[in-house]
């Protein structure tokens, strides 16, 4: 890598979207000799299995990155998130010092904070990349954690603006998110048009066509529906069993599957519903596992509640459904995804919650014989992380030239 960077993560460094996005891009652009730095916040007395998670991300990812911690102790005489700022900044002084940092890489809201800090109080020449993967705040208005309206949500916005205002380079996961934007800061609209930068969350293309069909194949006749995700708010789960149930009417001869890392949620929530119970596999499996189930699997589902969250969001979930050929059946007004199911006809959008519909239309679809090839196809061309990797690296050049 030709470029001092030091990714700032928003947690723990165990989060499945950084292990999927953010470090293989800085594996990928890094090498022994030149490594990138990832600095990361990590509870005090994790647990068990916490701590061997973060030592298996070390050791897959180690030969090309260098990891920095900050011990964050939930108990203490100061709130959280001052001891987060206070140590995230003494630590990013640290590295610097020693490294010479060229670009802080921020990974959503509070690492870009804490770089816009850094750079306003130690007076440095380091860039900020605010790579911002969703509307943080909006995020927790919805889930109630912030009251709408509210002093603190106002705090929050008031930083927000300031960091969109003096970061370097901000990327966006959809062009919807880029418009909200640029429509959200009429003041700064001209220089926020150039330094927006729209990157998709993308997967690692590793499945062939034959695969896919081989896999198909042993099948058969059996139509498996697959919902891969959390149980969080924006998620539409409430949806998920009623769809399930429109579904076992309308094909006669599907079955599904749930992957997650929650699924006591969703063992608990289920309907008394005997032949849902028979035909329903709620699995927890290791994110190397993930890609086999979606390969034995026929369609995807993709929910989420109607939102600003939603409308601007890029979920990696349709990226891998369709990595794995799987044709999607989701709600409108998801981000940019249904401008990529009308290009390439690989999917199926429930309009005005009329779900019997679009079960009766992805059923035709999926009695198309390329429709698999279709979905690796768009996969290819929409969300190769590849790409991302070179547009990154473009950026980092960009911003140091």
């Amino acid at each position: 890598m030709k470029y001092n960077v030091l990714f700032i993560v928003d947690g723990s460094i165990n989060n499945p979207i950084l292990q999927s996005q953010g470090l293989p891009l800085l594996f990928n652009i890094s090498s022994p000799s030149n490594k990138a730095r990832v600095l990361s916040f990590e509870i005090s007395n994790r647990s068990f299995e916490t701590n061997k998670e973060v030592k298996s991300i070390i050791s897959e990812f180690g030969a090309r990155i260098n990891f920095h911690f900050v011990r964050i102790n939930k108990k203490g005489v100061l709130p959280i998130w001052v001891r987060f700022v206070w140590n995230g900044l003494r630590t990013i002084r640290k590295i610097n010092h020693e490294f010479a940092i060229q670009i802080l890489h921020a990974r959503s809201f509070f690492p870009s904070f804490l770089s816009i800090l850094y750079k306003i109080f130690f007076n440095v020449n380091a860039k900020v990349l605010y790579d911002n993967r969703g509307l943080v705040i909006d995020e927790r208005v919805f889930s109630g954690e912030i009251i709408k309206n509210s002093k603190r949500e106002k705090v929050l916005r008031w930083i927000e603006k300031k960091i969109i205002h003096k970061c370097d380079v901000m990327v966006v996961v959809s062009k919807v998110y880029k418009n909200y934007i640029l429509k959200s800061y009429p003041e700064f609209l001209e220089k926020l048009d150039k330094k927006v930068v729209v990157i998709p969350n993308r997967t690692n293309l590793q499945v062939s066509v034959k695969t896919i069909e081989y896999e198909k194949e042993k099948m058969k006749d059996e139509i498996v529906c697959v919902y891969n995700g959390s149980s969080t708010s924006w998620q539409g789960t409430d949806k998920l069993y009623k769809i399930f149930i429109m579904i076992m009417d309308e094909i006669p001869s599907s079955s599904f599957k749930i992957l997650t890392y929650h699924p006591e949620f969703f063992t608990e929530n289920l309907p008394n519903n005997n032949l849902l119970k028979e035909r329903l596999k709620i699995l927890k499996v290791p994110s190397l596992e993930v890609k086999n189930e979606l390969l034995r699997s026929s369609f995807g589902m993709l929910l989420r509640e109607p939102s600003l969250v939603s409308q601007v969001s890029s979920p990696i979930k349709f990226a891998e459904y369709l990595a794995a050929g799987l044709p999607v059946l989701l709600l409108e007004g998801i981000g940019d995804t249904e401008e990529i199911i009308r290009k390439y006809g690989v999917g199926v959008i429930i309009r005005n919650n009329n779900f019997k519909d679009a079960i009766i239309e992805m059923k035709k679809l999926l009695n198309d014989q390329k429709i698999y090839e279709k979905c690796l196809y768009a996969a290819q061309k929409e969300f190769n992380i590849e790409n991302s990797f070179e547009e990154y690296e473009k950026i980092y050049k960009n911003l140091l030239i």
